[in-house]
């Protein structure tokens, strides 16, 4: 997510999902926060935020 400035629409599809809401979905319950909060780099709360601190 933070390698690309592309929609996330367009990094769903190249991950297979067929639409940005499912990849939103699996994504916020996968990393505990959205993917454009994920992207700004915003605080992620809990023991994933030593995961997108890498």
């Amino acid at each position: 997510m933070r390698d690309t400035d592309g929609p996330v629409a367009e990094i769903a599809h190249t991950v297979g999902y067929t639409s940005e809401f499912a990849f939103s979905r699996a994504f916020s319950r996968e990393i505990g926060t959205a993917p454009g909060r994920y992207r700004r780099g915003v605080a992620v709360p809990g023991p994933v935020a030593e995961l997108v601190a890498r």
